[in-house]
């Protein structure tokens, strides 16, 4: 008896030791482990309810890092531009008003006239590009403009303008003054009157307006006017005759009152041409050539010109009746053409045009007959400061009047 209670007590043991085991078996098996889910009671998260008064800590925030190598924003050029209104560059719809724009007013923008009766609209200063519509009785001064002045239905009035081109369309009754680097065109236009741009006009800054232009005091053709729509009766355009000249004074005065310094005449740059007009009894015509080499700047060259004029003039009597000038051109030659040039030269001298000059300065002068060897003369006493050549074939200074010339 004592026995089989032994064996059955072993065998208890025994069976308990293998649950035991085979529970412990369950535990630790990752697929057979039971999720135990915490109740609120059983938490130890805080409760941080607005009832119970105890407020959550706030998140801290990242201290800004500022790096003491870190560069300045770069600033660019367009960033320090002023800030332009469109009103600074307009006239539009203004009566019986005077409008100045000084140097650097302007400063190559786009201006724009429209509308405007009976004003003084005077730019001193160079543009891009100018238009000018549906005015009338207005005097109008536009300084250097490296583009197109293009003036329509427009009547009556009075314009002095500084461009490469003008163009005019149903305009009528006008009177211009005009510095143009290319040929000038009007269109459906009539009774309109054109002169060579009064170098009296000048002002200090206009030299340097016109290189920011980009056009040269050499090159005007003025007189050399395009009529798109002629008529087979009369002209739509004449030569402005010097009674009409009068017309032009408010722009002294205009400038006089801006302030405006107005160059000697030792100092100033632009000609006053005959152009195109006829001549009565100044047959003669000298036509004289010198080079315009790259190292010298072309006011420069416009001053010597000038001084080389004077001197023609002042020993012609110095009025200017006895010679005047006719034309000035600035072109490059080819090669044959200053061969051709130099062939013609009447001057007893070794003078010249070398093949490789970066550009040729024409002065064309009439005379009256009366005064021929004087000029003659005196434009050989001159010649010899200068590199220059003399030619009087009119064949030849006809060709070169225009020559290099656009549009």
């Amino acid at each position: 008896m004592g026995c089989l209670l032994s064996r059955l007590y072993d065998s208890s043991l025994r069976t308990r030791a293998a649950r035991s085991r085979s529970h412990k078996y369950r535990l630790n098996d990752p697929e057979e482990v039971e999720t135990k889910t915490l109740s609120p009671s059983s938490t130890s998260v805080p409760n941080y309810s607005a009832s119970s008064g105890n407020e959550a800590p706030k998140p801290k925030s990242s201290p800004t890092v500022v790096r003491k190598d870190e560069a300045p924003k770069k600033e660019y050029s367009w960033d320090k531009r002023r800030k332009l209104d469109p009103k600074d560059f307009m006239c539009i719809n203004t009566e019986d008003e005077t409008i100045v724009k000084e140097p650097g007013k302007i400063n190559g923008q786009q201006f724009v006239v429209d509308g405007c009766k009976r004003c003084k609209i005077l730019v001193f200063d160079h543009c891009a590009s100018v238009t000018i519509d549906d005015c009338s009785d207005c005097t109008i001064f536009i300084g250097p403009t490296e583009s197109s002045v293009f003036i329509r239905n427009c009547k009556n009035c009075v314009c002095l303008f500084l461009c490469r081109q003008l163009r005019t369309r149903d305009c009528t009754d006008c009177k211009i003054r005009l510095f143009c680097s290319t040929r000038p065109v009007i269109e459906s236009s009539s009774g309109m009157s054109f002169a060579c741009f009064d170098s009296s006009c000048e002002y200090e800054q206009l030299a340097q307006q016109l290189s920011s232009a980009h056009l040269s005091t050499f090159c005007n053709y003025w007189s050399s006017v395009y009529d798109f729509t002629p008529k087979s009766s009369s002209s739509n355009w004449s030569f402005l005759n010097h009674s009409g000249t009068g017309d032009f004074d408010a722009v002294a005065q205009a400038q006089s009152a801006a302030g405006l310094v107005t160059p000697t005449e030792e100092d100033r740059t632009m000609f006053d041409t005959l152009g195109e007009q006829p001549l009565e009894g100044h047959e003669y015509h000298y036509l004289v050539l010198f080079p315009l080499r790259l190292k010298i700047q072309e006011p420069g060259a416009a001053i010597a010109s000038k001084a080389f004029l004077r001197a023609i003039l002042a020993s012609c009597g110095g009025s200017g009746k006895e010679a005047k000038l006719v034309q000035v051109n600035g072109c490059k030659l080819a090669k044959d053409e200053i061969d051709e040039f130099n062939g013609n030269n009447v001057l007893d001298s070794n003078n010249s045009i070398p093949s490789n000059a970066a550009k040729v300065i024409g002065i064309e002068v009439a005379s009256k007959e009366s005064m021929k060897s004087a000029v003659v003369q005196a434009i050989t006493g001159e010649l010899s400061k200068y590199d220059c050549i003399l030619v009087d074939q009119l064949e030849l200074m006809t060709s070169f009047r225009t020559k290099g010339i656009t549009g």
